[in-house]
């Protein structure tokens, strides 16, 4: 059977808030920490939350994601590194041929599930058309 490689690195999305802050840059939200800044940071752009969305279902592979997003692949690319560099998903590699790239939430990344299901139900009752 396939060995897995995965790749989640939070460690890194920490030190990289602490270096932000040893190096005076302000945090979002002003000179004190704000989880509402700091989430918006995270979850503040469409992309974000529709791979999100995809993800709750389970495992996706690339291909899936860019079909059901209609994201271009360079930003799916980029949202995907950033989004595993900040401990959101796993990007796990399978060694085949071709290879094979899938993509799991962790369980950082399914905290943010009942936010979409916030945001769903507001978009069903009052953006409709």
């Amino acid at each position: 059977m396939a060995q897995a490689l995965v790749e989640s690195d939070s460690a890194a999305a920490a030190c990289t808030t602490a270096k932000a802050c040893a190096a005076g840059e302000t945090l979002p939200g002003g000179d004190t920490f704000c989880g509402v800044a700091a989430a918006a940071e995270l979850l503040g752009d469409a992309w974000t939350l529709l791979l999100v969305r995809d993800l709750s279902n389970g495992p996706r592979r690339f291909k899936e994601l860019e079909a059901s997003t209609g994201i271009s692949p360079r930003v799916l690319t980029d949202r995907l590194r950033a989004l595993v560099s900040q401990g959101v998903m796993t990007r796990t590699m399978f060694p085949e041929i071709p290879p094979r790239v899938q993509y799991e939430l962790t369980d950082k990344g399914r905290d943010i599930l009942p936010l979409l299901d916030v945001l769903r139900s507001y978009g069903d009752k009052w953006l409709r058309p």
